[in-house]
Formats: C-alpha cells, sequence, structure tokens
C-alpha cells in the first residue's frame, strides 16, 4: 500500500506523461486543432506561456505550457512569469490573463449577437416579404 502511495508522490500520472513535448497524443490533436483553423478563420485565438515550474510532487516539477509548445502565431499571444496553477487560475480579476480572456469572451459574445441580430432582421424581412408577394386582395365575384 504504501509503495502505491509513493509512486504517485514521486511519479507524475499516466496524464501527465501524455503531455510531454512530441506525444503522439498531443501532436494528433495539435494536427487536428490546425486543420481545424485552415477551414475556419474566424475562430479567435488567445494563447498563454508559463515562465515557472509548477510542482506536482516533491520529485517532479515542469513547466506544463511552455512558449514553444503554446504559440501557434495566430491571435494573440502572452509569456506570463507565473506557474500552470496560476495562469488556469488567476488570483485576481485585475491579472492580464483575466482581462484579455475576458475581453476575448465578450468580443465573441457581441459580435455573435450582432450576427444574429441581424439574421433575425432578415429572417423577418424576408417573411413579410413572401407575406406581400403571396397575398393578394380579395377579388370581388359580384360583377
Amino acid at each position: 500500500s504504501f509503495g502505491i502511495r509513493h509512486a504517485f508522490i514521486v511519479r507524475p500520472t499516466v496524464e501527465i506523461e501524455e503531455l510531454e513535448p512530441n506525444s503522439k497524443n498531443l501532436l494528433n490533436l495539435h494536427e487536428k486543432f490546425l486543420d481545424i483553423l485552415k477551414t475556419h478563420d474566424n475562430i479567435k485565438i488567445l494563447s498563454f506561456a508559463e515562465n515557472e515550474k509548477t510542482t506536482f510532487s516533491l520529485r517532479y516539477q515542469t513547466v506544463v505550457v511552455t512558449s514553444e509548445s503554446s504559440q501557434i502565431n495566430i491571435g494573440k499571444f502572452f509569456i506570463l512569469n507565473k506557474n500552470h496553477i496560476y495562469v488556469c487560475k488567476p488570483n485576481s480579476k485585475n491579472t492580464l490573463e483575466y482581462q484579455e480572456l475576458l475581453d476575448l469572451i465578450q468580443t465573441i459574445y457581441y459580435q455573435r449577437k450582432n450576427e444574429l441580430k441581424t439574421e433575425q432582421i432578415k429572417l423577418t424581412e424576408d417573411l413579410l416579404n413572401n407575406l406581400y408577394t403571396y397575398s393578394s386582395p380579395i377579388e370581388d365575384d359580384t360583377q
């Protein structure tokens, strides 16, 4: 029992090992992501890299998201002097990463909201035009 518990303290988990640079699964995901970007040019990208190591166990510390692995030359890119935990969960709403992410979410939200309004107006106009086109005055048969 101690040996199993001890292994988790000194060794990274399988999930962590799968995130190692040049991992087959990670490279496949990256290629699929780049393929999606080629066919959808309106996707907004925001990337962060970390400069500080994150401690996962007594003997295992690493920079989780390096600049080499996160910079794809699309969208905004920032290198932060923080570890993975503080990048993923900012300690304040005033941090750069929080503000940049909030700005991106708001930009996407308002852009989509305006697109939906435009679509709604177009649908309403089409409906009214169709109603007008297909409606005809009632003919008087008494003549």
